[in-house]
């Protein structure tokens, strides 16, 4: 596997984490677990945008 490989992937399972989170958090009653989920989500989303940068960067 080759870096750019490895980067798709988990841009692949931040992507997939971040849709999760996002299902999740519309299901959740109590405020604090929401802001949680939210949070986390947000997260997932940056993991994501740093790993696309990275991938455009190793020209993929």
């Amino acid at each position: 596997m080759t870096d750019i490989d490895i980067a798709k992937e988990a841009l692949k399972l931040e992507e997939e984490a971040e849709k999760r989170y996002s299902e999740q958090e519309h299901l959740l009653k109590d405020p604090f677990l929401v802001a949680l989920v939210e949070g986390i989500r947000r997260n997932e989303e940056e993991h994501g945008d740093f790993l696309r940068e990275a991938i455009r960067r190793l020209g993929g």
